[in-house]
C-alpha cells in the first residue's frame, strides 16, 4: 500500500499580489499594445512620406512643360522644340512631321500657370513609372477647350507631345497608346 501522510493543519496564507497566470496575461497585453503602438507609428510615417512624394511629384517635369508649351504657340517656337529636345526623334520621324502635329495641337494652347496645379485640381494628372534607374513620366494638363495635352517624358527627357481629344473617363491612363495622332 501506498505511504499517504494526512495532516489536519490549515493550509499555509496565500501570498499577496497577482498570481503567475494574471501576471503573464498582463505581460502579454502589454507587449500587444507596444507592437500596435509602433504599427501605428510606421503606418503614420509611411503615408507622410507618400504624401510627401505626391505633392512634389512632378515639379522637375513642369518648367519644362510650360516653356515646351509657351514656345508651341508659334512656328518658329515649334522649331525651336524640336531642336531642344532630340529625344523627340523617337516619336516623331521628322521635324516636318513633327511641325504637321503640333500645329494641330496649336489651336488647344493656352497660357499655362508658373506653378504645377496640384495633382487633386483636375488640372493635371502625372503617371509615374520606375525600373531601376530608368523613369517615365507621364503628364497630361486639362485644357479649357476640352483635349489634354499629353507630355511624355523618359529619364526626364521630353519623348511625345501628343493631344487626347477623348475625355480621361473613357481613355482610362493617359498612356500613348490611348492618344490618338493624326495621319
Amino acid at each position: 500500500m501506498p505511504d499517504v501522510q494526512w495532516s489536519n493543519e490549515p493550509l499555509p496564507p496565500a501570498k499577496p499580489g497577482l498570481s503567475t497566470p494574471v501576471k503573464v496575461a498582463i505581460g502579454c497585453g502589454l507587449l500587444m499594445l507596444l507592437a500596435g503602438g509602433a504599427c501605428v507609428v510606421a503606418t503614420l510615417a509611411g503615408v507622410t512620406k507618400i504624401t510627401s512624394a505626391v505633392s512634389t511629384a512632378g515639379d522637375a517635369e513642369w518648367p519644362i512643360i510650360k516653356q515646351v508649351s509657351d514656345q508651341l504657340a508659334t512656328e518658329a517656337g515649334a522649331k525651336a522644340v524640336w531642336a531642344a529636345h532630340p529625344k523627340l526623334s523617337m516619336t516623331f520621324t521628322d521635324q516636318d512631321d513633327f511641325l504637321r502635329e503640333m500645329a494641330r495641337v496649336r489651336p488647344y494652347l493656352e497660357p499655362m500657370p508658373d506653378q504645377r496645379p496640384g495633382l487633386m485640381s483636375g488640372k493635371l494628372s502625372m503617371d509615374f513609372k520606375y525600373n531601376g534607374d530608368q523613369s517615365s513620366v507621364i503628364a497630361g494638363y486639362q485644357t479649357r477647350l476640352g483635349p489634354r495635352l499629353i507630355f511624355t517624358f523618359e529619364n526626364h527627357e521630353l519623348v511625345n507631345i501628343q493631344l487626347a481629344t477623348a475625355p480621361p473617363s473613357a481613355r482610362g491612363l493617359d498612356t500613348p497608346a490611348d492618344v490618338p495622332m493624326s495621319p
